[in-house]
């Protein structure tokens, strides 16, 4: 079994900033979407099953997303072009970020020891700061997405 490492982010933190290839081989930096709620979703692996079934339900519920102005981002160590063929596969719409080095994995403290992310999500508010953290317990355990809209509606009223 692998080691989880636990994030030392907390909710107010600075969201540490990064800029990573999309599956199109596209810069995608999260300063890019200062101003708007970001839903930073990172996962284990392309292709395993609970990572499809994560990235379906977030697919399933992007309009109600869209409805909070919320930028959803994937992010892996997997390569741009898995990511490619994998979101083509399964119709996905948001980005799919390759982190290769695994630099943001890191700097978000949530890299295993084979070196994988674990299935951690964080709600970046507009200004840039960690507004919610996930961090699951096990891979097999997507995180809750009804407490991420709890978490994006509460920013909303903190207008």
């Amino acid at each position: 079994m692998a080691e989880q490492s636990n994030s030392i982010l907390k909710v107010g933190d600075a969201a540490p900033d990064f800029t990573l290839k999309d599956a199109d081989n596209k810069d995608v930096s999260l300063h890019d979407y200062r101003g708007r709620p970001v839903v930073l979703v990172f996962y284990p692996y392309d292709w395993s099953g609970t990572c499809t079934n994560e990235m379906n339900l977030l697919q399933e519920v992007m309009p109600d997303f869209e409805q909070q102005d919320a930028v959803v981002l994937g992010v892996s160590a997997d390569s741009r072009f898995s990511h490619k063929a994998w979101a083509d596969s399964l119709n996905l719409t948001f980005p799919l970020l390759a982190d290769r080095n695994g630099a943001a994995i890191r700097a978000y403290g949530v890299q295993n020891s084979d070196g994988a992310a674990e299935r951690a999500t964080f709600v970046v508010d507009k200004d840039g700061k960690i507004a919610y953290t996930d961090i699951s317990s096990s891979r097999a355990n997507i995180p809750e997405i009804p407490k991420v809209f709890d978490a994006l509606e509460n920013m909303g009223s903190k207008k």
